[in-house]
């Protein structure tokens, strides 16, 4: 099934900016992944609530705060292997950066936003960062098997 939900003010501002801070007191543990530079995360009570907010049965398989630059996008693709990914958007001061999906519709990136979708069905990409810097918290989750 294909599907995306977009809501607003999902995060508050204050969580938001703590996991910024998480990220840059652990950049030492980031590591490189095509032109981004992701920290991996241990679950937590955040991406539990958002499996109870969205009704996400499959198993969380990978949750990490992405860091993206000026200079960095991602082309069209699809997740192979996924079920449902997320995205919140943990700030909105720089230039581009929105995700498109299905080349159809762009979700402007808006502090606190979350985007839950099909990543595995739905074509999906991030544009440019023209100016600063991007940090999203994102999840992706496995079916798990019967």
């Amino acid at each position: 099934m294909k599907f995306f939900n977009c809501v607003d003010n999902y995060m508050d501002d204050e969580v938001c900016e703590s996991y910024i801070k998480i990220y840059e007191n652990n950049i030492n543990q980031t590591y490189q992944y095509n032109n981004t530079n992701p920290l991996k995360l241990e679950p937590n009570k955040h991406s539990e609530q958002i499996q109870v907010n969205f009704n996400i049965a499959s198993k969380l398989d990978n949750f990490e705060i992405v860091k993206r630059e000026e200079g960095s996008f991602m082309d069209n693709h699809y997740d192979e292997g996924d079920d449902i990914a997320f995205i919140i958007y943990l700030n909105d001061n720089y230039i581009g950066g929105h995700t498109i999906i299905e080349n159809e519709t762009s979700i402007i990136p808006k502090k606190g936003r979350i985007l839950v979708f099909s990543n595995s069905k739905l074509l999906h990409k991030v544009t440019e960062i023209e100016q600063g810097t991007r940090y999203v918290l994102a999840g992706w989750f496995v079916k798990q098997q019967q």
